[in-house]
């Protein structure tokens, strides 16, 4: 796009391919608020301004997409306080969304109608039950936790699925990389392994153990080490065969492994 830009920023092609840009962004961020992913979200509506920006647009774009997205905020919600397991989370997304997404007035004040009143009524419930905001949980809650996957770890799902190696292009002297083939032991994480792979893998370890795995957003991954890069939830395009990782500026292709990228899953969240 920034050579088509450079070339001809009025052509009728680059005009359209501009267009499916912003499409593919804002999709991106709608998507991502559908799966409580609020960093993702921001990211890519962030980007989708820039690019709004950069082909002169006069903010009118911008404007439906804000009025997409609160009425994706408002269906998420409205699902989330469906269910007694779930309503923390609506006040969460809510927090982290509202700063960036600055809602229509109107649904800013019924959304916070409808937490204000949720939270009422979670402090009469505990006022009738003897509880006060000092006590305890009686449960605590399932912390999202951060796993990095090695080497070894992605061998046993390898042998169990017989899952064949992803593309991962030619390292020193045209030797072709392959996740099991790279310099270092089994401890380390692996890489070389698609996103398709990754997904894989989730499922895989989920249905061992019996917990949740999903890829992490950008946010979830701050304040991690920088090494290992991994695969993130934000995709690039609408069928997600572009997608982004962290440390990367640029999306990547979701099918093929890099020598430099891995897998960190989100367990729990």
């Amino acid at each position: 796009m920034e050579a088509a830009w450079l070339a001809n920023p009025t052509h009728p092609e680059t005009l359209r391919l501009t267009a499916l840009l912003f499409d593919a962004l804002a999709d991106a961020a709608d998507r991502a608020l559908r799966n409580d992913d609020a960093a993702g979200a921001r990211l890519a509506f962030q980007r989708a301004q820039t690019l709004d920006k950069r082909r002169g647009g006069t903010g009118a774009a911008i404007a439906q997409l804000r009025q997409r997205l609160g009425a994706t905020l408002d269906d998420r919600i409205t699902l989330l306080l469906a269910k007694p397991a779930t309503r923390a989370d609506a006040s969460r997304l809510y927090a982290a969304t509202t700063p960036w997404l600055e809602l229509e007035p109107a649904r800013a004040r019924s959304l916070q109608t409808r937490l204000r009143a949720l939270a009422a009524n979670e402090q009469n419930n505990q006022e009738k039950r003897g509880e006060t905001s000092a006590d305890p949980p009686q449960q605590a809650a399932v912390t999202p936790e951060l796993v990095t996957v090695s080497r070894a770890d992605y061998a046993r799902f390898a042998r169990a699925t017989g899952r064949e190696a992803a593309a991962c292009g030619r390292g020193f002297l045209g030797r072709r990389l392959r996740w099991d083939n790279l310099l270092g032991g089994e401890r380390r994480p692996v890489a070389c392994v698609s996103a398709a792979d990754a997904l894989a893998y989730a499922a895989w370890q989920g249905a061992q153990d019996g917990h949740r795995y999903r890829l992490p957003s950008a946010g979830e991954l701050q304040g991690q080490p920088a090494a290992p890069a991994s695969w993130l939830s934000l995709c690039a395009d609408r069928a997600c065969t572009q997608r982004m990782a962290s440390g990367k500026p640029q999306p990547l292709d979701a099918s093929r492994g890099y020598d430099d990228v891995g897998i960190r899953l989100v367990r729990g969240g």
